[in-house]
Order: structure tokens, then C-alpha cells, then sequence
């Protein structure tokens, strides 16, 4: 049997963040196979999230999560009713990530053991991010944030094909005071039931 941890390994790369420093971004190895972004499976025509494409001389420059075909590229189906499930837990983020600590990933593990056990639900996997940063780079890091979740998900044994990622970026708050307490709720990927 292998051991399925989800190890991290990091390499430098800008964040794009304007007045912060560079920060080590993670590549993600399973099972000694590298699972870079660019290899990630989202139904999404193979948008390479690492990758910048040239606008203007803007933000979108500086930021290496812009895409700006991301949010057409997301299914946004208004029929469909989403469903918050006590059962699963929102997994949280430090400041400008997308992977996570070994407390949110005890809570994907937990996540992903009730989904093995509800075969039939279908999950949203809403990405969200903080007030902070601009609105294009919090939708973009929300996104980034999902599908991490939406890969290491399918890693444990989910069907991708249950899981829909999506981001609302700084939209969606569960708290709005500007101080760190309140941010840190902020920054999340949320499990939505999806009921038809």
C-alpha cells in the first residue's frame, strides 16, 4: 500500500503581490510524481494557471494567476441550488496561498473520507480569498485555491468528476472587519453540496 501524503516542495517564483516581497511558491509531489499546475485536469481547456497572458502593462502583468478567460471558463449553472453541509469543514489559508498547513490537512483528510462515503453528492469547491489585493488577483487566487483542493481531493480517492471548483475571490466574506482575525476566516475553500 502506499502511503498517501501530500508533500511539498518549494521553488521560487513572484507572487505578483504589490509591496510584498517574493515568496516561495510549492510544486506538489504524490507519490514521488510531480503535480505541477500545468498538468492539472480541470475541464477548463487546459489553461495553464502558471502562466501569464499579456494585456496591458497592469496588474495582469505582475500577477502569474491572471487568466483572463478563468472566469468565462468556470461552470456557472444558476439552476443549480448549492447546499452548505455540516459534515464538511472549510479548509483555510495563510495570506496570498494556495497550499496548506498540516491542520487543513487533517480536515481534507476527514473531507475526503465522508465523500468517500456519500458516492453520489456532488461538491462545489468554492475558492475565496480576503479584501486585500485586487479584485482580479483574489479571483485568480481563489481559483488556485479550489483547484488545489479539487486535485489533492482526487488524489485521496475523489472522482474529479464530482468536484466543481469555482472562485468568488474577495466577493463572498463571512467576516468584514479589516484585521487579520477576520481575514483569516476569509480565506477558505467551501464545500457547497450541489442539489439539482
Amino acid at each position: 500500500a502506499v502511503d498517501k501524503k501530500i508533500i511539498e516542495e518549494e521553488t521560487i517564483k513572484p507572487t505578483g503581490q504589490k509591496g510584498l516581497p517574493d515568496k516561495k511558491m510549492p510544486s506538489f509531489f504524490v507519490e514521488e510524481k510531480m503535480i505541477s499546475e500545468k498538468n492539472i485536469d480541470t475541464n477548463m481547456d487546459d489553461i495553464d494557471l502558471m502562466q501569464t497572458q499579456k494585456t496591458t502593462p497592469s496588474e495582469e502583468e505582475s500577477n502569474p494567476f491572471f487568466d483572463p478567460n478563468a472566469n468565462n471558463n468556470l461552470n456557472r449553472n444558476n439552476d443549480t441550488k448549492f447546499i452548505a453541509s455540516e459534515k464538511l469543514n472549510d479548509i483555510y489559508f495563510a495570506f496570498d496561498q494556495y497550499n496548506i498547513d498540516d491542520s487543513a490537512k487533517k480536515i481534507l483528510l476527514k473531507n475526503a473520507e465522508w465523500l468517500k462515503l456519500n458516492p453520489l453528492l456532488k461538491i462545489k469547491l468554492a475558492g475565496h480569498c480576503d479584501e486585500r489585493g485586487t479584485n482580479n488577483y483574489n479571483i485568480a487566487l481563489g481559483e488556485r485555491r479550489a483547484l488545489y483542493v479539487k486535485k489533492q481531493l482526487a488524489f485521496l480517492g475523489i472522482s474529479e468528476n464530482r468536484l466543481l471548483p469555482i472562485s468568488f475571490g474577495e466577493e463572498k466574506p463571512t467576516c468584514w472587519e479589516s484585521e487579520e482575525k477576520c481575514w483569516s476566516k476569509n480565506r477558505r475553500v467551501q464545500f457547497l453540496m450541489i442539489s439539482d
